[in-house]
């Protein structure tokens, strides 16, 4: 019965990793969309001013300044944000230090004398109270963090979706 459990915890460990990187896929997307749409405002930019660079850039500015383009800029900066820290999250829980059972391969139950059980004990007691709760409560965060960024980003398209059809 315990080694049925070590090997369903080695498995959740396994499961936790490619959650982890399909995450950082995700995430990755979202910040390059966000930081190229965040740069390209829906009406685009004024470009009044001067025949000079530098009063071409001073005079640089959003065509219409609206609510619904300042909407726009607030929600794609913090889906751009929210999408950078899961990133960075997501290399805080690279770090396999607490979780290196996932690679340990269990020898075999022959091979364990006298300890077998007590060390079985500890090993499931480690995946119980350390490991496990570990693997919940970081697939809990970088879910947290695509779910944020994927709401603010449709949420900045839809004040984009405003403010490009405004009159």
């Amino acid at each position: 019965a315990m080694m049925g459990e070590i090997t369903k915890a080695r498995g959740y460990m396994e499961g936790f990793e490619k959650l982890r990187d399909a995450h950082s896929s995700l995430l990755s997307l979202l910040a390059i969309v966000n930081i190229v749409a965040f740069l390209q405002p829906p009406k685009g930019w004024n470009q009044s001013g001067g025949d000079d660079m530098a009063s071409h850039l001073n005079a640089k500015s959003v065509m219409y300044n609206t609510g619904s383009i300042e909407a726009y800029a607030i929600a794609s900066s913090l889906s751009l944000y929210s999408a950078i820290s899961g990133l960075l999250f997501y290399l805080f829980c690279s770090d396999t230090s607490v979780l290196s059972m996932a690679a340990m391969e269990m020898p075999a139950p022959e091979t364990y004398g006298r300890n077998r059980e007590k060390m079985l004990k500890r090993v499931r007691g480690y995946l119980r109270c350390k490991a496990l709760p570990i693997i919940q409560r970081n697939a809990n965060f970088l879910s947290l963090f695509l779910a944020c960024s994927l709401t603010l980003s449709v949420m900045a398209f839809i004040a984009s979706g405003y403010a490009a059809t405004s009159p």
